[in-house]
């Protein structure tokens, strides 16, 4: 699927669209504004999590359109080092989310422990970031599989033309023969063939 190419009145939808959704999905803003209450509880069944609601697929269409947009003819901008740790955690997606659900409930029972201030929140959400990029890193290199490289690094390296084999029992069988071996057995019989 192909995203569609920018245009500005698509791009100020998506916009307005993600900002507008910012006050019913933030829960301190619409718990203490009664209409944005009643507005959140009508919109409840469209942003069901459970059954995947349809705005919320909508508002992923709208961030993933805009960030398109934002990256378009500055994709260089992606291979400069602040970008790094973003491009790597987005390449182990999978991994991180399912850490993430971890870390939401330890972040919950610490900002409960510690008070839901500005700076107590801070503190977890970046604590939480760290802990993600790093989870992200250890998961790529688990994935590159070092050890396979720091195994047996002096062993030689088997050779190319045959080698003795193993017997059924363990022993050392005889040499497989080699193409030139037997066509320079059969040479002789050849040439006494087309001479008589």
């Amino acid at each position: 699927m192909k995203a569609p190419p920018p245009r500005a009145w698509l791009v100020v939808a998506a916009a307005v669209f993600v900002v507008a959704s910012i006050p019913f999905a933030h829960w301190p803003t619409w718990t203490r504004i009664p209409a944005y209450e009643e507005i959140h509880a009508v919109l409840a069944p469209w942003r069901n999590k459970t059954d995947y609601g349809l705005s919320r697929y909508v508002h992923f269409l709208c961030l993933a359109y805009l960030a398109i947009v934002f990256v378009r003819h500055r994709e260089h901008l992606l291979e400069m080092r602040w970008a790094r740790p973003v491009l790597k955690v987005g390449q182990q997606a999978l991994p991180v989310f399912l850490l993430n659900l971890w870390l939401a409930q330890l972040a919950g029972m610490a900002l409960d422990q510690m008070g839901r201030s500005a700076a107590t929140a801070a503190l977890v959400n970046l604590a939480g970031l760290a802990c993600i990029v790093g989870f992200a890193y250890l998961v790529a290199w688990i994935k590159s599989e070092p050890w396979r490289a720091a195994r047996r690094p002096d062993a030689p390296a088997p050779a190319a033309g045959g080698g003795r084999r193993r017997g059924p029992r363990g022993g050392v069988g005889r040499r497989a023969p080699c193409a030139a071996t037997a066509r320079g057995a059969f040479a002789p019989m050849a040439s006494r063939g087309r001479g008589g």
